[in-house]
């Protein structure tokens, strides 16, 4: 589609070597903060899987094509992501991580991407490390005392973590970086 390829093992040091992605995960989550933590790994080897996927790298390359400096990147990737982006929650009772370069056809096929939070973290953490920026999940409580209900990814630039929020930006919210309790995984990638 885009006339130039990217080259990614120029940029990002960010990338493992490559294993097969995995299209669906089922597991048994547990309650509590041990399920949050058991998602948040699921999560990152959901981006483990996805930034050896073509498409992905492909769309990473062309989103921040010509961005010099890690906060250019960045800003490219949230440009990129906000305007693409439609809030759509997770079945009831259900746990679903779709994983970037699924969600990435879904833009090629209906122009834009959906998912409820740890969708778009995923995507945003796979783009992110395929630009060269790392990526980590931060999740939060919203009430104190209470279960973590939100997570988000943040990309590190040369200015710092920049956050990558975009549910709470597309829904017009409060920035979740307001939440009563905080956690964050560092991915290993």
């Amino acid at each position: 589609m885009w006339a130039q390829p990217f080259p990614l093992e120029l940029v990002s040091p960010y990338v493992p070597a490559c294993v097969t992605p995995p299209r669906v995960l089922r597991r048994t989550i547990p309650e509590g903060d041990a399920g949050t933590f058991a998602t948040l790994e699921a999560m990152e080897e959901v981006v483990q899987g996805s930034v050896c996927v073509a498409l992905t790298r492909h769309f990473a390359g062309h989103i921040v094509n010509g961005a010099r400096s890690t906060d250019a990147r960045a800003r490219a990737l949230k440009n990129w992501l906000t305007p693409r982006y439609r809030f759509a929650p997770d079945p009831l009772e259900l746990e679903v991580i779709t994983a970037p370069d699924l969600q990435l056809c879904q833009y090629q096929t209906y122009g834009f991407l959906s998912g409820d939070c740890d969708d778009l973290a995923v995507t945003v953490a796979a783009l992110g490390a395929l630009a060269g920026l790392a990526p980590r999940f931060v999740v939060i409580a919203l009430e104190p005392g209470g279960p973590f209900e939100h997570v988000w990814t943040e990309l590190e630039t040369e200015s710092g973590w920049i956050e990558f929020d975009l549910v709470a930006l597309v829904q017009g919210l409060a920035p979740a970086q307001h939440g009563t309790r905080r956690a964050v995984k560092i991915l290993r990638l």
